[in-house]
């Protein structure tokens, strides 16, 4: 079922949004820095919707939604288990273009690095190995306006 690549969208689309719903996003510096160089930030806070390619930014969950998906289906007769799988992986990190794209010579865009274990290793994982940072992102921005994904 889950390999049906229509089922597997809308899962995939649903865990994204669940953390993308939240009224705080995390950023790193880079990221703070740009949005409030380029005049994004009102007040302390962004709108949802100006994420794109042109604004040279986006929202990164830093659990990629592939590997949400394969452990809930992992494990989707476990409702509770779900719910700690969602409740552990709810983040969403702003990244500019450039950190995102630090992903892809490390093949890391859509999986963890190998080896690394839910629950017991760190969810910044691939931004350490890429270099998008050294330490867990602690900057909040608290977002505004609708979901956008």
């Amino acid at each position: 079922m889950y390999e049906d690549h229509t089922i597997r969208y809308g899962l995939l689309n649903y865990i994204a949004k669940y953390s993308l719903a939240k009224d705080t996003y995390l950023a790193t510096e880079s990221s703070i820095e740009y949005l409030d160089r380029s005049g994004f930030l009102r007040d302390g806070k962004l709108r949802r919707g100006l994420k794109s390619q042109k604004n040279k930014f986006t929202y990164e969950h830093p659990v990629p939604s592939n590997e949400i998906g394969r452990k809930i289906v992992n494990n989707r007769h476990d409702v509770v288990q779900i719910a700690k799988i969602l409740d552990w992986t709810d983040r969403v990190t702003i990244l500019t273009t450039e950190e995102n794209e630090r992903f892809r010579p490390f093949r890391l865009t859509q999986k963890m690095p190998d080896g690394w274990n839910f629950f017991s290793d760190n969810q910044f994982a691939r931004y350490f190995v890429c270099g998008i940072c050294s330490e867990e992102p602690t900057l909040e921005i608290t977002m505004t306006g609708q979901v956008k994904r």
